[in-house]
């Protein structure tokens, strides 16, 4: 007797394609980051981002600076010499919309996603939000927004943010998943 083909399992019924799509290369990632006068946190974006477990080969990071003068430029410099996926943009806008469109201009992938120049990503924030897009088919997706202060008061206010009371019904600072008004 020859035995037949393996009888479907739920995850086969529930998410057609699955195997498919597990096989296929992950989409090329555009990492986009409007910046201006963020010498003091850049570095520190840049490196974590960098450190994640997306695929290297998948991901290209487009830092578009409006014009600044901290010393910001130099320090993406250095991250583009150590890191081919890492581009220095020019924004003469110098505003975050028009850095923006610098950015997506440019941008090659098939996947954006826009971080701040001051946002520390978690490892496997890009990987969740492609996971998230591909298993919801949602157009936009984005994780927790998880405050820090870098003085005392700040780290109050962080806080503060990260309950109802301060956040009130901004799902993005409270997490879970579901529709939301907004991403961060």
């Amino acid at each position: 007797m020859t035995p037949g083909p393996a009888p479907n399992t739920h995850q086969d019924i529930c998410n057609p394609g699955a195997a498919a799509r597990a096989s296929a290369p992950q989409p090329l990632v555009s990492v986009v980051l409007p910046v201006r006068n963020e010498a003091g946190h850049i570095a520190e974006a840049l490196d974590a981002l960098l450190a994640g477990d997306y695929p290297r080969d998948r991901m290209e990071v487009l830092v578009v600076d409006g014009r600044s003068a901290d010393g910001t430029c130099a320090i993406v410099r250095a991250a583009a010499a150590r890191d081919d996926r890492v581009r220095l943009l020019d924004n003469p806008g110098a505003t975050t919309p028009r850095g923006l469109n610098v950015g997506l201009a440019a941008a090659r992938g098939d996947v954006i996603v826009r971080l701040d120049g001051h946002v520390v990503p978690a490892p496997d924030y890009v990987s969740r939000c492609v996971a998230a897009l591909d298993r919801t088919g949602a157009w936009a997706v984005g994780g927790p927004m998880v405050g820090r202060g870098d003085t005392p008061f700040g780290g109050a206010v962080a806080l503060a943010m990260a309950t109802r009371l301060g956040a009130g019904d901004a799902a993005f600072r409270l997490g879970g998943e579901g529709p939301v008004d907004t991403v961060y």
